[in-house]
């Protein structure tokens, strides 16, 4: 095979590789960076071979209709070049398009223009053309650029401008026209990410009296720029770590960098280098892509590890970076505090809640032990007047409970006076005045109300006491403490001191709503005697009594006693009532509790 050098050495100066493939560029890098000599023939002749098949490879021009183009024949200068048309028609069948000089002149370019060309000098070329309706052609070549660069865009068409003087010239972007260009090479003096894109050139020229406008675009890519860095240590970022004494811990230093296994970690404590494991020490070593990991476990905490930087070193082949770990002994403290505290909150919330539960015996137990005789100076003669139903049939239990069980009880045990009308008061006095009167000089006021006893086949209630049906509908006013009582014949009640079926004593009808309404007054309004609400039997509602003392009843705990109760009731039930009575003023001649 006879090489032609000379001719070679001309090839390489006319190649253009505006190729879009990586193979191509390649290929071409490789011709225009070969320096061979005569005496390099089987160099020569490999690098032929491929050159020809790069040469021969179809290279691309996308062009608008209606502009001129001008299609050479690569490294073909100073030689007969023949040309042909691939596919139909033949070139001498399309209108428009001559062969001037070994060029082909498109002037201006058609529609029907569009096919592959084909050069031959002593190898073929393929050239296609392609001619579009859209208003700047589509890129036909790339250029590849890095980021943050200084670099110029050339405008690829210096074959046509070689052949006709450029009247003018204009760079647009994505078809949008630049307003620095003037030039045939577009300059970019630090590139930026937007800087990416399509760039058109045009050039105008005139040819025998006639303008021409020719386009060509290029896509300019933009590439980072790589830079070798240092390595990053991920984990730890100089970090105090809060240790027990005597506790294991891992120390883990991460690292990360640009370049594939070339990135060293080691751990140093005050300047010692733990390279190996020991009795107090472990290195364990991971390695992953771009990324490298050494771990330093301490098996027991030690005070001498106490305050000292633990450094973890991470290098590469551009230099190292180091973060520290430093072990600090907890303070449990504050902890410890915490604890105190919820205890003694704790403490307090039970505390709070045995008060509220056992307030009564509480209060019982400091009037019994913590306080002596009582001296009162609010000139009551009276702890408490008892109001009690006197009409009825028969023995009720409210009766009951009122002369026999309450005097019993609070009187003879705890050393309490009362005042019960029918015991108390002297036969022929006037029955209201002593009523208002008693009030006044009683501390306390105790309602005692009857069970209320319903007819289950007729649903309709019944009251043992008819007194009490008769104050629902006929509810005395406030008033009725300025006006004078009015005098009717008196039923029969009770004697206190007797059975309850023995002795009969004469009281007036209406008394006990007169007690009600003085004694609530009392309480209400003039800040007299605390009113004490007592509930026999099973059940009541409330709703037969007048308005004042149904608010009392629903406002305060009702105290309840039955006859028939377990004894553990009954106690609770005079500790409420002790609870609620005043301190007592004498004592009490039977100290044993109810």
């Amino acid at each position: 095979m006879i090489i032609n050098v000379a001719k070679l050495d001309d090839v390489k100066r006319g190649i253009t590789c505006n190729s879009r493939t990586n193979s191509a560029n390649q290929v071409c890098g490789m011709a225009r960076s070969w320096r061979g000599g005569p005496e390099n023939v089987l160099v020569v002749g490999l690098l032929m071979l491929l050159l020809s098949h790069v040469l021969t490879g179809e290279k691309i021009f996308n062009i608008v209709a209606g502009h001129a183009m001008l299609l050479v024949c690569p490294g073909a200068e100073g030689y007969n070049v023949t040309w042909r048309r691939e596919d139909a028609p033949p070139l001498d069948a399309l209108p428009g398009m001559e062969l001037r000089d070994n060029a082909l002149w498109f002037l201006p370019a058609r529609p029907e223009h569009s096919g592959v060309y084909v050069c031959s000098v002593e190898y073929a070329i393929k050239i296609r053309l392609n001619v579009g309706s859209q208003p700047c052609p589509e890129a036909d070549r790339d250029v590849d650029e890095r980021l943050h660069t200084h670099a110029w865009l050339n405008c690829a068409m210096g074959h046509i401008s070689r052949v006709f003087t450029p009247t003018s010239i204009t760079w647009m972007k994505e078809c949008k026209c630049v307003e620095r260009a003037d030039s045939m090479d577009l300059e970019f003096l630090q590139l930026k990410q937007t800087d990416a894109g399509n760039y058109t050139c045009v050039l105008n020229f005139t040819y025998e009296g006639n303008n021409y406008t020719s386009a060509r675009t290029t896509q300019l890519v933009l590439q980072e720029i790589y830079e070798p860095k240092k390595p990053l240590i991920k984990v730890p970022v100089n970090e105090t770590r809060v240790v027990d004494m005597g506790s294991r811990q891992d120390l883990r230093c991460e690292a990360t960098s640009d370049e594939e296994d070339v990135t060293k970690i080691w751990w140093q404590v005050n300047g010692t280098f733990i390279m190996y494991p020991d009795s107090d020490f472990n290195i364990s070593k991971v390695d992953f892509r771009k990324t490298n990991v050494n771990t330093l476990t301490i098996y027991k905490v030690q005070p001498k590890f106490l305050n000292v930087p633990f450094v973890c070193t991470a290098q590469n082949n551009m230099g190292d970076v180091k973060s520290t770990v430093v072990l600090v002994q907890a303070n449990h403290r504050h902890f410890y505090w915490l604890i105190a505290l919820v205890c003694l909150s704790g403490l307090v919330m039970v505390c709070l809640l045995l008060c509220w539960f056992f307030k009564v015996d509480l209060v019982l137990f400091y009037r019994s032990h913590c306080i002596g005789r009582p001296k009162h100076s609010d000139g009551k003669q009276y702890d408490a007047y008892v109001s009690y139903p006197c009409e009825g049939q028969g023995d009720s239990m409210a009766l009951t409970f009122a002369l026999r069980v309450l005097p019993e009880v609070l009187e003879n045990k705890h050393g309490y006076k009362l005042f019960i009308r029918g015991r108390d008061d002297n036969p022929g006095d006037e029955v209201f005045d002593v009523i208002e009167d008693a009030l006044k000089r009683s501390r306390r006021f105790i309602i005692v109300l009857d069970e209320t006893q319903t007819d289950t086949n007729t649903g309709a209630e019944t009251k043992a006491n008819t007194h009490v049906q008769t104050a629902t509908h006929t509810e005395t006013r406030i008033s009725l403490l300025a006006q004078p009582a009015t005098r009717t014949e008196t039923p029969m009640l009770l004697d206190a001191h007797t059975h309850a079926d023995a002795h009969l004593v004469p009281r007036a009808a209406g008394s006990e709503h007169f007690e009600w309404s003085v004694g609530v007054y009392e309480a209400l309004i003039c800040s007299g005697p605390k009113v004490i609400i007592v509930q026999t039997g099973e059940s009541s509602t409330g709703n037969s009594l007048p308005l004042s003392l149904q608010t009392h009843t629903h406002s305060k705990r009702t105290l309840r006693w039955t006859k028939h109760t377990q004894a553990y009731s009954n106690r609770r039930f005079w500790k409420e009532m002790r609870y609620l009575m005043p301190v007592t003023q004498r004592p009490s001649h039977n100290t044993s509790s109810a």
